[in-house]
């Protein structure tokens, strides 16, 4: 492709000048592209040699000591990369992004501070901050920051998702499952968006369950299980809204498919909450058969509570 013959024109470039700098950067730019991180680092290496003052270098090994997942190196990097031109707002986000890949959250949002000075129009700096901040549980300036990359940007679907994550952190399940809409109307694909809404329907189909609401605490869990169909929590969910609305059979059968998913422990976790209610009386031992069903119906049958939320 491209870059193949790319490297073939930076390969003549240094076979009539090998002492400039920058063939071997672009050429490490190229092999970085194809997944060749190794290849590309040696001719970032030659070019730093070359050029010592050459920031770009710095910043594109750092970026693939990422790619294999040598944290600290790619911090050196940026860092001098930073040292060299301290203008430079991509840089400082690169870093960013590397600190909280390590769990230095602190440190990242430092960097993401650095990098919206320089560049207040980075959409991307402010969702990575969001993110820091979410991880530190500081939950509104999360949100803070996905909202102003949403104003830079309406068409970012990860800013919808993470600010539709960090709503469930905060209990506002509603706004989330508004967010995700978003997300998913945005970017179709965006899995983590689709099972994020699911909880966030579960929580919201608990809340009508517990308050009554029986018929729309159905729809929520079916809105749940269109979104993530193999959950045991979730179609445990629907079993006990089914009982509590009288339909035995029908919620014993979703407390048996809970289980196929959910194997033999989730089994023994039936198995003791049927014992603590009073309806099991068999060996806990996490194996399904007639005594445990016929407990799992009587409870059901009974009114029991088996899950909580």
């Amino acid at each position: 492709g491209e870059y193949r013959r790319a490297i073939e024109d930076y390969e003549q470039a240094l076979q009539l000048d090998p002492g400039v700098a920058a063939p071997y950067n672009n050429r490490g730019i190229a092999y970085y592209e194809l997944g060749e991180y190794r290849r590309s680092i040696e001719d970032y290496d030659r070019a730093i040699r070359f050029n010592p003052l050459g920031a770009k270098s710095y910043s594109n090994r750092g970026n693939a000591y990422v790619r294999l997942r040598e944290y600290q190196r790619a911090i050196e990097d940026y860092g001098q990369a930073i040292r060299l031109e301290p203008d430079d707002a991509q840089a400082y986000y690169n870093r960013g992004s590397t600190y909280y890949d390590l769990g230095e959250y602190r440190r990242a949002i430092g960097d993401f501070d650095h990098a919206l000075r320089l560049d207040p129009m980075s959409a991307a700096a402010y969702i990575n901050r969001g993110n820091a901040y979410d991880a530190l549980s500081e939950y509104r300036r999360a949100i803070e920051d996905y909202d102003q990359a949403v104003r830079l940007d309406a068409e970012l679907a990860l800013a919808y998702a993470n600010r539709g994550r960090t709503y469930s952190r905060l209990g506002e399940y509603r706004r989330a499952v508004q967010d995700h809409d978003q997300a998913l109307r945005l970017d179709p694909d965006l899995g983590a968006a689709r099972i994020d809404r699911g909880y966030a329907y579960n929580i919201l189909a608990w809340d009508q369950y517990l308050k009554g609401n029986l018929g729309e605490a159905l729809a929520e869990v079916d809105r749940a299980l269109s979104d993530v169909p193999d959950a045991p929590g979730i179609i445990e969910s629907r079993g006990q809204i089914l009982a509590a609305l009288g339909r035995t059979n029908e919620a014993v059968e979703e407390f048996e498919r809970a289980m196929r998913i959910g194997g033999a422990d989730l089994v023994q976790l039936y198995q003791e909450a049927l014992a603590r209610l009073g309806h099991f009386r068999g060996g806990i031992d996490g194996t399904y058969g007639p005594k445990t069903r016929a407990a799992l119906a009587a409870c059901l049958s009974a009114g029991c509570r088996l899950v909580e939320w």
